[in-house]
């Protein structure tokens, strides 16, 4: 039985965007996308988001993702028990053209609508929604997806911030040039076996810019999503990527863990990376710090010569 519009969801959701076939906005490489969260029926006070000129409350902003047209957001953003079923998503993706955080000088990819409900009813596999082209264009702009992962406000959590420099990235000419750009993704198994990506690095010269900085992630919370497993029991994922402008970005290398063998590395202790068998380099920890809630890593990449 579907849950009534007016009845709270009775649980918190975090939302998570992905986007897919994006239309390239850019001459000389792939489009930067990031994505605006709107409700519009939620009041502002219930919220720290600012407002918007025809979205009254923006629940907040992805960060940018450079030269990609199939971008998964790092950033999420969690909904409270006390939110409607029927309350109105509108996810807005822009192509990033300006170092600005106003959203008119930025480009419009597309826009789609939906309810909580119908994220919250598609389950693990999100829904995904055709974009509408802004005003006066009528060709096609790609595809937006929702997923929603529910979990209790008591649930079990953890979590982790991470610290990665791109002068980390050690002996980089053992792999030649497309390696000039490399950067580091960590994900988390969702119960659907598919990778949701919760830390990404540094990776462009742009985002080294002190005004790109607001785009960073640093830190994310891993919890006890949909009343299955424990949380200290999450499988992780850490890649290896070299960024390219104008094509998919080329996986180095790779290996995973749970969060309780992250928890037990030491400073000093390192993790093989490695590709078809073959091992390419070295995550050395140079900083480990443990709570029983928190857990910070600094470390470096090496690689195998």
């Amino acid at each position: 039985m579907a849950a009534h519009a007016n009845e709270p969801v009775g649980y918190c959701v975090e939302i998570a965007i992905e986007a897919s076939s994006l239309a390239n906005m850019d001459l000389f490489s792939l489009s930067d996308p990031f994505a605006i969260l709107s409700a519009p029926g939620i009041p502002a006070s219930t919220t720290d988001g600012r407002r918007g000129k025809s979205n009254p409350t923006i629940l907040g902003r992805t960060e940018t993702q450079w030269d990609v047209l199939n971008p998964c957001f790092v950033k999420s953003f969690v909904l409270q028990p006390d939110t409607p079923n029927g309350m109105t998503l509108n996810v807005s993706i822009y192509d990033r053209d300006s170092k600005s955080s106003d959203l008119d000088k930025q480009d419009l990819i597309g826009f789609a609508d939906c309810t909580i409900q119908d994220v919250i009813a598609s389950g693990t596999e999100g829904v995904t929604l055709q974009l509408d082209p802004p005003k006066g264009k009528d060709k096609s702009v790609g595809n937006v997806t929702l997923i929603a992962d529910l979990y209790d406000e008591a649930a079990p959590s953890h979590e982790l911030k991470f610290h990665v420099e791109r002068s980390s990235f050690k002996n980089m000419s053992a792999l030649g040039q497309f390696l000039t750009k490399p950067y580091l993704v960590i994900y988390r198994r969702r119960s659907n076996n598919k990778w949701a990506p919760i830390f990404r690095s540094k990776a462009t010269r742009r985002e080294e810019d002190p005004a790109y900085s607001h785009d960073l992630v640093t830190s994310a919370t891993i919890r006890t999503y949909n009343g299955r497993g424990r949380c200290e029991e999450t499988p992780l994922r850490i890649e290896l990527r070299a960024h390219k402008s104008n094509t998919n970005h080329r996986l180095i290398g790779a290996t995973q863990l749970s969060l309780a063998s992250l928890r037990r590395q030491t400073a000093g202790k390192r993790l093989s990376l490695g590709l078809g068998g073959e091992a390419v380099g070295e995550i050395i920890f140079r900083s480990v710090v443990l709570d029983i809630n928190v857990s910070s890593f600094e470390f470096e990449i090496n690689f195998t010569a």
